[in-house]
């Protein structure tokens, strides 16, 4: 079962952000970026971020086959 739950994070907007699991193991998380990111790195546009630990994921589909 994939699900995902709210993190607070400040690197993302707080409603706009949530971690990735699979089987109940986070592997990842996602969310549009907060004003404070873009400006620091120099980003002019809204930009949204998803980052994945790839090696759980392969393994579970390893595993199905």
């Amino acid at each position: 079962t994939n699900t995902q739950q709210n993190i607070l994070s400040p690197t993302y907007f707080e409603s706009k952000q949530v971690e990735v699991f699979l089987k109940d193991k986070n592997v990842g998380h996602m969310g549009v970026l907060h004003p404070d990111v873009l400006k620091a790195y120099k980003i002019t546009n809204p930009c949204s971020v998803l980052e994945l630990n790839m090696e759980p994921i392969f393994k579970h589909f390893e595993d199905s086959c």
